[in-house]
């Protein structure tokens, strides 16, 4: 049965930006759109966005957000990375975003409208392209906001290593890497082994995953930091923007617990968390509706944007902007699942304790080990393998009824 898909190409510019072919060392062109302030009258900071998610689509709402970057005064700046929908170049994830980051960013204060001070904001893919700027030690970078994300994001075990590959990584850049646009289709998991499950994918769309070729069965290492690794680069002001539902949130975790053994990084380090997920739904609005599903409903979006960058420009005014002193930002905040934001100067905050659970009858978790230890055993089957609750593995309330798809997830 012949693999039914959706081919999605670039979006239209939007006519609030103006796009340009920026340059970079080695010829490679990038395509990159401004959007400025109205009326702006000399100079100003930018804010920039690396992404392969198109600049201009429906997924990452770039379009929909710089309108509030650029009435708070920003310059908005929106790439296509290497590879990706309008830009050249080939398209293999992670090993070029250092460089190109670094020329970018001489391309933003070569301008007219710069003052030589930049920020970066975004998710996921577009959160690792942030570290990797702080790597190129570019000294127009101010500040940068992560979100969902790490500096090590879904990293391959070594080749001497005896972890098992995620699949997630796997998916990701079957998914998402074959060629300049993206496609959606339903992947069918039944083959065996699990790697041959592509194969079919990749003939229908007539390309295959560069990235993915490089990184299974057999991982060859790839250098995501020529210049030297990010956290031993200057440290920049670092807005961790987390989610207690992400499924990346491990690979920030860490990040935070190494930053926090490096003093001059502990310093400048913030953390905003939040009771989210990957794709920015709220456990208040579960279940999801049709009057809460951003992803399908123009007005829940247009309610969502406000609160997904305020963090950011909050941070930005300090730290790009310098219009508000350091100290009017506490060093942490975050809000429970249950409850009200909360702050503090530490994380874990003052008063906080560890407790040990233990899994006890009728799967009860309680604060005393059980009297009879116990064990369970089970039989793993790859042909019977046991099913995922949810259809979306970046949406954790995915199981939830919406009126329509649910998007694949970026990483």
């Amino acid at each position: 049965m012949a693999l039914e898909f959706e081919h999605i190409g670039p979006a239209p510019v939007s006519p609030l930006a103006t796009e340009h072919m920026v340059r970079m060392r080695d010829g490679v062109r990038l395509a990159t759109d401004v959007y400025l302030p109205e009326g702006l009258d000399g100079t100003t900071e930018a804010v920039l966005v690396r992404l392969p998610y198109d600049k201009c689509g429906d997924y990452c709402f770039m379009p929909r957000l710089a309108p509030l970057f650029t009435a708070e005064g920003y310059a908005f700046v929106v790439q296509d990375v290497r590879g990706k929908f309008r830009s050249e170049g080939d398209d293999i994830p992670f090993v070029n975003e250092v460089l190109d980051g670094h020329d970018t960013l001489d391309w933003i204060v070569g301008t007219p409208w710069s003052n030589g001070r930049v920020g970066m904001f975004g998710d996921s893919y577009y959160g690792y392209t942030q570290w990797a700027c702080v790597a190129s030690g570019h000294p127009a970078l101010r500040a940068i906001c992560p979100r969902c994300t790490g500096a090590e994001v879904v990293d391959l075990p070594r080749p001497d290593s005896d972890e098992v590959p995620l699949m997630l990584m796997a998916s990701y850049l079957a998914e998402h890497w074959v060629g300049r646009d993206a496609y959606e289709f339903e992947i069918d998991w039944s083959p065996r082994p699990l790697l041959d499950v592509f194969e079919p994918i990749w003939e229908a769309l007539g390309g295959r995953s560069k990235g993915f070729d490089l990184s299974y069965p057999h991982p060859v290492p790839l250098r995501r930091f020529p210049l030297g690794h990010p956290f031993d680069a200057r440290p920049v002001p670092t807005l961790q923007i987390m989610g207690w539902f992400d499924n990346i949130a491990p690979w920030q975790w860490d990040d935070h617990e190494r930053l926090a053994q490096r003093p001059d990084w502990s310093r400048v380090e913030y953390l905003h968390i939040d009771a989210v997920d990957h794709e920015i739904y709220h456990h208040a609005d579960t279940p999801i509706t049709v009057a809460t599903d951003h992803d399908v409903n123009p007005a829940a979006l247009e309610a969502l944007l406000p609160r997904y960058v305020s963090p950011a420009l909050e941070f930005f005014d300090v730290f790009l902007r310098e219009s508000r002193p350091a100290e009017s930002l506490p060093k942490v905040r975050w809000r429970p699942v249950h409850g009200d934001w909360k702050s503090a100067e530490t994380w874990p905050p003052p008063g906080a304790v560890e407790r040990t659970l233990y899994l006890g009858d009728g799967g009860v978790l309680a604060d005393q080990a059980p009297e009879q230890a116990s064990e369970v055993s089970w039989t793993h089957d790859p042909d019977d393998l046991v099913p995922s609750r949810v259809d979306n593995r970046s949406h954790s309330s995915s199981s939830t009824p919406t009126s329509g798809p649910t998007r694949s997830a970026p990483t």
